[in-house]
């Protein structure tokens, strides 16, 4: 259904836009709460506080917490201080505190004329407990993790800018961040494969990938000034697999799975220059780390990827795609029970759904047939143009007859015995020649229109 999409549609319609956070501040008001409703793997947090920064509201103008128990009359005090100085309020994990989003609303209630900087943020997984008053005057955000190493790793470099690959002057920094950045797309797209990709869902996100990129800057930066010319692979294999990606593991498995890939992916073969390193490679395919240079050749080598990858990228069997692909099928067809309507019958006994299919045949039976506008433009066209052919024909009709008039007037004046009262004759029947011309062409053009 996807290769369909992209070949009669465009690739427009199967790969979801990258999020731009100044739109979303650009389209938010003081009085208009920001709600990012998450999904496993989603981490706003970082984008916000960089937008802060960018936008001069870092530092003490952004105020962040994280909602649990007792945690809200420290929140509301917040809201009234940011409302007054112009603060960013960030208030994350709403879900968990659901019983005091009521008292959020009553407060959003009060709120009449804030300070012109103010913005509230909030974060909240899906809950049937959160208030409908919230949602409906807020700006609605759902942040889900792209689907495919492609999409996922244009995601990851889409937070990255060419200021963070020249902050190392090491060679080897940027190649790595690109590394890196596939080997956090392939622990993501494991989770879609349920038990065979993860003994236990793991909710990998960019706060892991952001720090593993800081952990690369400051021990090859350290390595370059130094002179050593040796990576401490050894030390960035375990901060990355044991520490940061690592410490949300939980299975024995899972962890060893981990450190494999760090394994595969992080050595001196990364730059051998007699076997060119490939993450991947078949007849279609080929994962590999692309040439060193700018920021915009990094991101032209993913745009390059194919949209869909088989389990073989990841290391597993083709068949691992089996459950994944019958857990997608059922969804869907959940979904679209759900989005139909109930069943329900009204006071004369008939379906709902009869009835609304009836309403609907109704009025598509009064709207009236669509105009094709090339036939309409073409009919208008050629009624111009015969309008204007019979009124240069009828200007031609009217020149001949008023030439051959003066003709024979000229020829009878030149006949005529030049005496006063012939003379006078002429005279008088000139103006009766001219009314007689005037009215016959009148006459000629009216007969021509008809």
């Amino acid at each position: 259904a996807v290769v369909s999409t992209q070949s009669t549609g465009g690739t427009q319609f199967v790969q979801p836009p990258v999020f731009a956070y100044n739109d979303i501040y650009e389209q938010s008001t003081p009085t208009t709460p920001i709600i990012f409703i998450l999904s496993p793997g989603a981490d706003p947090a970082n984008d916000v506080i960089k937008l802060a920064d960018k936008l001069g509201f870092g530092g003490t103008k952004l105020k962040l917490l994280a909602l649990g128990q007792n945690q809200g009359p420290l929140a509301q005090q917040l809201l009234e201080n940011g409302v007054l100085r112009g603060q960013w309020i960030m208030l994350q994990n709403c879900h968990l505190l659901t019983s005091w989003l009521k008292t959020l609303e009553k407060i959003l209630d009060t709120i009449k004329n804030p300070h012109k900087d103010f913005r509230l943020w909030l974060t909240t997984e899906p809950t049937p407990l959160f208030p409908v008053g919230i949602l409906q005057r807020s700006l609605k955000i759902v942040t889900e993790p792209p689907n495919g190493l492609k999409l996922n790793m244009r995601s990851s470099y889409s937070r990255i800018t060419s200021e963070t690959l020249s902050s190392c002057p090491h060679p080897a920094f940027r190649p790595l961040v690109y590394v890196l950045a596939f080997f956090h797309a392939v622990v993501q797209e494991r989770r879609k494969y349920a038990k065979v990709g993860w003994n236990v869902p793991y909710d990998f996100n960019e706060s892991d990938f952001s720090v593993c990129i800081k952990l690369l800057e400051i021990y090859l930066s350290k390595a370059y000034k130094n002179g050593d010319a040796n990576i401490p692979w050894q030390s960035l294999r375990y901060l990355i697999g044991e520490v940061m990606y690592g410490g949300r593991v939980t299975d024995s498995f899972d962890r060893r799975v981990l450190v494999t890939y760090l394994q595969e992916y992080m050595g001196d073969f990364l730059f051998d220059t007699f076997q060119p390193f490939h993450f991947f490679k078949d007849a279609k395919v080929t994962y590999t780390i692309p040439n060193d240079g700018p920021l915009e050749n990094y991101i032209d080598t993913i745009e390059a990827l194919p949209l869909i990858n088989s389990p073989d990228v990841f290391g597993l069997h083709p068949n691992a795609e089996i459950g994944y692909y019958t857990n997608a099928t059922r969804d869907i067809w959940s979904n679209l029970i759900n989005l139909q309507p109930n069943t329900l019958t009204d006071a004369v006994g008939t379906k709902r759904d009869i009835t609304l299919s009836g309403m609907c045949s109704d009025i598509l039976a009064k709207i009236p047939d669509q105009f094709d506008i090339q036939i309409i433009s073409k009919g208008i066209m050629d009624k111009l143009q015969q309008q204007k052919a019979l009124e240069e024909e009828a200007k031609k009709n009217i020149s001949h007859r008023n030439s051959g008039r003066s003709r024979a007037t000229s020829a009878s004046s030149m006949n005529t015995v030049p005496s006063n009262a012939s003379v006078g004759q002429t005279q008088i029947n000139v103006p009766s020649i001219i009314t007689q011309s005037a009215s016959s062409t009148q006459e000629t053009t009216s007969s021509l229109q008809d």
